[in-house]
């Protein structure tokens, strides 16, 4: 089973919750492409060169964020658990 790649600095954002796309030769080209999220027409680039939105840009990390956030909070639940159970087994043996 292959696991997916953790989630890097460039999948959150910032505390603002919005993403700093002030550098125009980095994030604006001539020639508008559809958005890699909506597909309307965009003239705007993520940090990839991607065509996007700043707003699709970040309502979708926003989405991986809280995701990322539900994941860690399952997984914690799960090893409190396990550690519980665990626990409990061990200390009827005694």
């Amino acid at each position: 089973m292959s696991r997916k790649p953790r989630p890097g600095p460039a999948d959150y954002l910032p505390a603002s919750g919005v993403l700093d796309w002030s550098d125009a030769k980095r994030h604006w080209a001539q020639r508008p492409r559809p958005c890699r999220f909506c597909k309307g027409p965009t003239c705007l680039r993520d940090e990839e060169g991607r065509p996007s939105h700043k707003t699709c840009a970040e309502t979708h990390r926003a989405r991986r964020q809280a995701h990322a956030v539900q994941a860690y909070a399952a997984q914690a639940h799960h090893t409190n658990q396990r550690e519980l159970s665990a626990h409990d087994t061990h200390g009827a043996d005694s």
